[in-house]
């Protein structure tokens, strides 16, 4: 059996190769309050903002993802007796969840998708499309905040506005390989999850928003790894207890060993190195955290740490880096570390260098290193509509004279609704402009 990649990338694939057999529409909940839409710009998939009232509970859609379906819907069918276990592009959840947890990565908002509500097609008599619950899936409310009246990740409720998505990484989703396509999406899909539950599960969002940058490690590069220099650098003292023992040459058996379970905190650490985004735009006068690599080199290996100490061996994560962060009153900003010399609660003590930050500013770190990451595995693609005749012509398929007549075609009419309007400049056919689909941007302009 083909690994064919995630449902929503196919078809974005296919898009203008075909005209759409069917549209389908799905709810998507959200805590953020929601402003404009994204009507084009997204291939075959546009976002309606529902205008849920300002005090009108979470429970209720505050947007619509709005699907034109170019994939045939036998496209996944395979026989049964060619059947085999294949994950490679499994994330755990279905098309709606796919794009909610892109749209929620991109943003940084609590997103999920709600099941089917409604169909349009040749398939559907009504052509104002017909109500539809057969596949409905309910959407576990979002967890409440542990401490009331105080958020542990107080950023992801504010105002968003909907068209960031047509600047984002979003636009490129396309124009990705199978393989990055699948991590993308079982990436963003963790930190949707790790979203969702951090209110009321801070120490499993702290498990999950490592699980994501692993995720997106693992399809980034193989870190080289020298084992006697990172167990120094994890056990500062334990090269000289072998050598005060005389058992030197042991220390490098032992290096080589743990080879393996070093190299995952150091492609962990190294990626968030390689994508360490600017620091946050607005940040306390104090109990902030020193924004330097070899700081924050330490805070990772000391996050992981912590993470496999859960994993392995059932320990929490540590209460102090589980609790709402403190909020100054001056700036409204929240400070980045704990408060005070170390805390002792619960049965667990913990000085405040073993509890380097806060779990607002680890996400904000992850997202942004994911966001990096992302688009440097698709940089974004030429935009039919605003490109000049010198970038068009850099276009695969594309020379000066194809160049030209988009611009005069695009200049007359105002510009390119869908790419399936390129069909109508000269010497632009159904085959080239399908192409064009799979690996150019086209967002609408406004008029």
């Amino acid at each position: 059996m083909s690994v064919e990649g995630p449902t929503g990338w196919q078809n974005w694939r296919a898009y203008a190769a075909d005209r759409a057999w069917g549209t389908t529409e799905y709810p998507l909940f959200t805590d953020a309050w929601l402003t404009s839409e994204v009507p084009g710009g997204l291939g075959p998939y546009t976002i309606l903002n529902a205008i849920r009232g300002n005090g009108v509970p979470d429970r209720y859609p505050a947007a619509y993802l709005r699907a034109d379906w170019h994939l045939g819907p036998n496209a996944d069918h395979v026989p049964a007796e060619k059947w085999k276990t294949e994950t490679a592009a499994y994330h755990g959840g279905d098309f709606a969840d796919e794009l909610a947890s892109l749209i929620s990565l991109v943003l940084g908002i609590r997103l999920q998708a709600g099941g089917e509500t409604r169909q349009f097609g040749s398939h559907v008599d009504d052509p104002l499309g017909r109500p539809i619950s057969y596949w409905f899936k309910s959407v576990r409310p979002l967890s409440l905040p542990r401490y009331e009246g105080r958020a542990i990740m107080p950023r992801q409720s504010s105002h968003v506005d909907l068209g960031g998505l047509l600047t984002s990484p979003l636009i490129s989703y396309a124009t990705l390989d199978q393989k990055s396509a699948s991590a993308v999406v079982q990436t963003a899909r963790l930190y949707q999850e790790a979203l969702w539950i951090a209110e009321d599960r801070p120490e499993w969002t702290w498990v999950m928003l490592v699980s994501a940058v692993e995720r997106a490690a693992a399809c980034w590069q193989d870190v080289e790894i020298d084992p006697a220099e990172w167990l120094d650098e994890l056990e500062p003292t334990l090269r000289g207890e072998f050598e005060a023992a005389n058992c030197s040459e042991l220390f490098s058996v032992l290096a080589s060993k743990l080879a393996k379970y070093i190299g995952s905190t150091k492609r962990f650490r190294e990626f968030v190195l390689e994508f360490l985004p600017a620091p946050p735009p607005v940040r306390p006068a104090h109990g902030r955290y020193p924004w330097s690599e070899e700081a924050l080199g330490r805070a990772m290996t000391t996050i992981y740490k912590w993470r496999s100490l859960y994993l392995h061996k059932g320990v929490p994560f540590p209460a102090p880096m589980c609790e709402p962060p403190t909020r100054e009153e001056a700036k409204g900003a929240c400070y980045e570390v704990p408060i005070g010399l170390g805390m002792r609660v619960a049965g667990g003590t913990w000085l405040a260098k073993d509890v380097p930050m806060m779990l607002h500013l680890f996400e904000y770190i992850v997202r942004h290193a994911l966001l990096g990451w992302w688009t440097r595995l698709a940089p974004s693609p030429c935009d039919i509509n605003r490109a000049t005749a010198e970038e068009l012509e850099t276009i695969e398929g594309i020379g000066p004279s194809r160049a030209k007549a988009i611009v005069e075609y695009r200049t007359r009419v105002g510009g390119f609704g869908h790419h399936h309007a390129l069909r109508q400049v000269p010497g632009i056919g159904e085959k080239l402009a399908s192409a064009l689909a799979g690996h150019t941007a086209l967002v609408p302009v406004s008029k």
